[in-house]
């Protein structure tokens, strides 16, 4: 099923990568705890939910009467299960706790299209200057000292994750797969919603 938290980790993951910085999906086997979203920064993972767009809150953070400025990081949400239960609801704890994130399995974001040969090879020819990525190898290459794969692994293993915990997330390639399957831009149901008339643009109703 389409799981909104899961299209938005993935854009927000996308557009991480536009600004240099790599990505990681927390998940675990129980289908009933939702992804959690983690920013790579210097040797920091800083948590967020994919399901609000918010960041975890750091220790403290709960107490402000506005939206939380700072996130937590990984390594804290570990030491104190505490920082996780800031976002407790009433009769409604949030589903990640301490322990579960020491089981989790790190997820990397992207598809074959994004670590695939063509997209590396129009990505070299472009400028330096070109901030743009649309390449981002899981294994280094000619023009990628440091895969995406030892990048991520260097940084979670401090923390306790083994390099056979980092893994392709595998939502992003399943979402292309169904797309694909119906037919892509030609199938009745991926046609755009809107129709642009003379009048305008006219909503379609789903078929």
């Amino acid at each position: 099923a389409l799981c909104a938290d899961d299209e938005w980790g993935r854009t927000w993951a996308e557009i991480m990568r536009q600004l240099h910085l790599d990505t990681i999906v927390l998940t675990t086997s129980d289908a009933a705890i939702p992804p959690l979203m983690g920013v790579i920064i210097e040797s920091e993972v800083y948590l967020f939910d994919p399901f609000t767009g918010l960041p975890v809150p750091a220790a403290g953070e709960s107490q402000r009467k506005t939206l939380f400025r700072e996130p937590a990081t990984l390594r804290a949400a570990l030491a104190d299960d505490s920082i996780l239960r800031q976002l407790d609801l009433e009769g409604t704890p949030f589903p990640w706790t301490a322990e579960t994130l020491k089981t989790a399995t790190v997820g990397l974001v992207g598809t074959s299209n994004t670590w695939s040969p063509r997209l590396a090879e129009l990505q070299f020819q472009w400028p330096t200057a070109q901030l743009c990525v649309i390449y981002d190898g899981l294994g280094s290459s000619a023009g990628l000292k440091r895969g995406l794969v030892a990048r991520v692994s260097e940084a979670l293993a401090p923390l306790g994750y083994e390099a056979g915990r980092v893994q392709v997330w595998d939502y992003p390639e399943r979402q292309c797969a169904r797309y694909d399957a119906v037919g892509a831009e030609g199938a009745p149901g991926s046609r755009s919603r809107c129709t642009l008339t003379s009048a305008g643009y006219q909503w379609r109703a789903p078929d």
